[in-house]
């Protein structure tokens, strides 16, 4: 016998959040274009983030059914990674 969940689907705004908290990854040219030549390192972090944020939405997409906490601290997790991003380029 199995202990097979019922999934719940995924709402539409849970969906619409997740998009939200994925826009500012369109500002990966800009970051780019902002990071020192001479800083490799913060370059190689940076040509990470967009995939990370592809990634933890998607997790965050699929988890929501299962454990919608896991969603929420996804999703805290990505704003952090936007504001990191950001104070990677802007700090000397």
């Amino acid at each position: 016998m199995s202990s097979h969940r019922s999934r719940r689907p995924v709402p539409l705004w849970v969906t619409i959040v997740i998009i939200i908290c994925m826009l500012p990854v369109f500002s990966f040219p800009g970051l780019l274009a902002s990071c020192p030549a001479a800083d490799t390192g913060a370059r190689t972090i940076l040509w990470c983030y967009p995939f990370y944020v592809i990634v933890a939405a998607w997790f965050a997409w699929a988890s929501w059914s299962e454990r919608p906490y896991i969603t929420w601290i996804l999703l805290i997790l990505m704003l952090l990674s936007h504001a990191s991003a950001w104070i990677l380029v802007s700090m000397p």
